[in-house]
């Protein structure tokens, strides 16, 4: 058993979940079974090993249950793609490139790509979770999705023996293009009822917020999901791709001080994304504020899950409580430093001054020299988290 103590992490939402999470991990397994994915007793203990159910059930507690199961099956297939396919050649471009090649007619173009039969089963469940973000959603959201999509194929592609070689800021630009971070917030946008208008989805000061949240969501991803990578790389002489805790490790920091920069960061990006959340809804439109007030049930939900999700603590489906971590909790940001940790992203802090080009009533005052910048509340966020301690479960 490997151990983790993960530093303090700022998280003043209390997390939800759907209360159809079991029957929605049900469906999401007879989905699989249904495109093949789940074709022997091995690929089914990894399906359910990703615990998709429990994820789409943190990340949209409030969305309509349909939408929910599309959220699951997505990540679900996602898993798989990134755990089976794409990481097994280590993220090589000779070795991955072939394979987004055939992927990417399918999602790209799905009505004139349509798998058959014969075809493997990754395309024909790719094939189905285009078709439905379609019928589900508005062409817009279905859009954004397919180009979320491509972003992270792009990153995927761009994995490669250099990643580690990279400053930090670089490095962190690109990790949320590998990470899928873009991807997420389209997936987001999709299990929303109403799309998020386009002046409002592209308006700088709504990217940087979005950006922040996923952002502070991969960190999370990148701390639980070390463990795992770890072992894979004992295992087989190789990492199996980048991680910012691996990235400060090969750049001189011990173990436990690359998790307590990486915490750092994190902190303060949830800050960030709490601030321009707290200056965004007061003048957000109906869609827009269902769009945030879901990406803040995200964070708060994607970082329970990964703390009790199987995928992180028993990567093979074999060896249960193979890494474990101690997790706590503040309702306070322990960074008392916000400036951006990078000029690379300097630009999602400077909107915290910014206007916001919106039809809706004028935006709030920024805080003021004596108002404190660490815990912005909005008017109507989810009840908050005391200082808590978790340790890992077996669901």
């Amino acid at each position: 058993m490997t151990h983790y103590t993960l530093p303090p992490l700022y998280s003043p939402v209390r997390p939800e979940l759907h209360p159809d999470a079991e029957l929605i991990q049900d469906r999401t397994t007879r989905w699989m079974r249904t495109t093949g994915l789940c074709a022997t007793p091995e690929a089914e203990r990894a399906v359910g090993n990703v615990m998709a159910g429990d994820m789409a059930a943190r990340w949209s507690p409030r969305q309509p249950r349909e939408r929910v199961q599309w959220v699951s099956d997505f990540w679900c297939l996602g898993a798989v793609l990134d755990d089976q396919r794409l990481e097994a050649g280590d993220g090589a471009p000779a070795v991955v490139g072939p394979f987004i090649g055939e992927l990417w007619p399918v999602i790209s173009d799905h009505r004139g790509h349509r798998p058959t039969d014969a075809d493997p089963p990754v395309l024909r469940g790719v094939y189905d979770i285009t078709r439905r973000a379609y019928e589900l959603s508005t062409p817009m959201q279905a859009d954004r999705y397919v180009a979320g999509f491509g972003a992270w194929l792009l990153g995927v592609l761009r994995d490669d023996a250099r990643w580690d070689r990279l400053g930090l800021g670089d490095f962190l630009r690109y990790r949320f293009g590998a990470v899928a971070a873009q991807l997420m917030l389209d997936v987001a946008n999709v299990a929303c009822v109403t799309a998020v208008p386009a002046a409002a989805w592209h308006d700088p000061k709504t990217v940087a917020a979005g950006r922040a949240a996923m952002m502070t969501a991969a960190l999370d991803n990148d701390m639980v999901s070390y463990g795992k990578e770890h072992l894979r790389a004992r295992a087989t002489g190789v990492w199996p791709g980048p991680n910012v805790v691996r990235f400060l490790e090969l750049n001189g920091h011990s173990v436990q001080d690359a998790f307590a920069r990486t915490a750092e960061i994190r902190n303060g990006l949830m800050c960030l994304w709490r601030h321009l959340l707290a200056e965004l809804l007061p003048a957000a439109g109906p869609a827009t504020a269902a769009y945030l007030r879901g990406l803040d049930l995200l964070v708060a939900g994607n970082l329970r899950h990964h703390l009790t999700s199987s995928r992180y603590h028993n990567p093979d489906g074999r060896h249960p409580h193979a890494v474990t971590f101690s997790a706590s909790f503040t309702e306070r940001c322990p960074v008392t430093d916000h400036r951006p940790p990078t000029a690379a992203l300097a630009w999602w802090w400077r909107q915290r001054e910014a206007p916001w080009h919106s039809t809706a009533p004028a935006d709030p005052a920024p805080p003021g020299p004596g108002d404190d910048p660490c815990d912005p509340v909005p008017p109507d966020a989810p009840a908050k988290d005391g200082p808590t301690t978790v340790r890992r479960r077996d669901p």
